[in-house]
């Protein structure tokens, strides 16, 4: 495959001085990359190139760089013709990305990809990029591309080199809900979201989409109860905020009692297969750090009944923890929760453990906070 690129990483001088310019106060070849990166996201984007030679062999960098548009292949090897001019040595690489496909098997040679990505060595490790996003955060993979070998494309060859791994930091989720309950039991509720990541571009995307998409992403994705009326909005570059007025807050009433759930959107509700007889690894879609802080404003005739207890869990893949307060001054109750998956890939030796432990989180999380009216 080298073969079909030679000669076409060239770039016009005028376009080299250009980039030469761009990076002449930067010391480092790590910051160098990044500028690159971020030029290329705001200024270049993606179009699938996909039928004959076009297939297998990427533009050449000039037409890359006149036209501003290219495949995965085709920006993958624009950057690296880029850095090439810059004198930094980068490998275009080959990758499946896909989720929840058969690994590769490098004792059998067999075409498993369908996408291409760039890695850049460093001297403790390598920067990889997603050429194609022009939101990704710089030196990360998402989960189609990450924990999984890639094909580096070299001068002397092809390498199957493993992709890194995200650490639960990079897909993070944090919900903070305040809502003001009714009388009635209807409510106004205001929640900030924080993501990044994959679900940083899959937010972005929401805000343009049409209502009912947005509302069925409300409700279907995020887990929160289908609401009358709805708003999405982008605060800043990371925040979002939703606005729900919904008919019926509490889970359930009886007399004078209403029955809470801690939170109002989906925390964790993934029921996990038997372990009974499992033989296969059981995956993760992702690594994960999800936390969530719901305040309910009480209506001034109400206080609280009952609350769950504090609970505090770890096993050998995750570990959840929630707690609950009320204050009494405010007459706010508030339930906080926090839940981290640290490794995707589970042993079938060790998914007994991790069924158990899942199981007993969702046990946690279906109790119910009680209020009652004075």
């Amino acid at each position: 495959m080298k073969g079909l690129t030679n000669g076409i990483d060239i770039l016009p001088e005028d376009r080299i001085a250009f980039f030469k310019n761009l990076v002449k106060d930067i010391s480092s070849d790590k910051e160098k990359v990044a500028l690159i990166y971020k030029y290329l996201q705001q200024n270049f984007r993606y179009v699938g190139i996909q039928l004959g030679i076009g297939g297998y062999r990427p533009f050449p960098a000039r037409f890359t760089d006149e036209k501003k548009y290219g495949d995965c292949k085709g920006l993958s090897f624009y950057t690296y013709s880029v850095l090439k001019a810059l004198g930094i040595k980068s490998y275009v690489a080959l990758i499946n990305a896909e989720y929840n496909e058969e690994p590769v098997d490098p004792s059998f040679p067999c075409n498993y990809f369908n996408h291409m990505i760039l890695c850049v060595p460093q001297k403790n490790d390598s920067l990889w990029l997603e050429c194609t996003s022009k939101t990704s955060d710089f030196n990360y993979l998402g989960n189609s591309t990450e924990n999984r070998y890639a094909l580096l494309i070299t001068e002397d060859g092809s390498i199957l080199v493993p992709t890194p791994a995200s650490d639960p930091s990079h897909n993070k989720i944090s919900f903070s809900t305040l809502i003001k309950l009714n009388e009635d039991g209807s409510g106004q509720a205001i929640s900030m979201l924080y993501v990044n990541g994959d679900r940083r571009r899959i937010m972005d995307e929401m805000l343009t989409s049409k209502d009912d998409d947005q509302k069925d992403f409300i409700v279907k994705s995020l887990g929160f109860r289908e609401p009358d009326n709805f708003k999405l909005k982008k605060v800043d570059d990371e925040d979002i905020q939703i606005n729900l007025d919904i008919e019926k807050i509490p889970q359930f009433t009886t007399g004078a009692k209403m029955f809470l759930n801690p939170r109002i959107n989906g925390f964790w509700i993934k029921n996990l297969p038997s372990s009974k007889d499992r033989k296969q690894d059981f995956f993760f879609e992702f690594v994960v750090d999800r936390s969530d802080t719901t305040v309910y404003q009480l209506p001034p005739t109400f206080t609280i009944d009952a609350l769950p207890r504090s609970v505090n869990k770890k096993c050998g893949f995750a570990s959840y923890a929630s707690d609950y307060f009320y204050d009494k001054e405010k007459n706010q109750l508030m339930s906080v929760a926090k839940f981290i998956i640290y490794k995707n890939r589970v042993p079938a030796a060790g998914y007994p453990e991790v069924k158990t432990f899942f199981d007993e989180v969702l046990s946690v999380e279906s109790q119910k906070m009680v209020i009652k009216k004075n």
